[in-house]
């Protein structure tokens, strides 16, 4: 599944991952990013995730995947 992140803006890639990988507070990723707050970091987070989300459920392979585990 790492392809499909990688077809994330850079900016949605650098904030996922800032805060999954890399571990930092929303505060440290937002000096990492050049924001001013650590609000508007969360926003980035929160938007990258939900760009994730709909890349994960365009794909039909992720889609398979998650079929067979849950037995849908």
């Amino acid at each position: 599944m790492g392809d499909i992140l990688s077809t994330l803006s850079e900016a949605d890639q650098a904030a996922l991952h800032g805060i999954f990988y890399q571990r930092n507070t929303y505060q440290e990723l937002a000096s990492d990013l050049g924001i001013k707050a650590k609000s508007h970091a969360w926003r980035k987070v929160d938007s990258a995730l939900a760009n994730l989300k709909k890349a994960l459920l365009a794909d039909e392979r992720f889609i398979e995947m998650m079929g067979e585990q849950y037995g849908i």
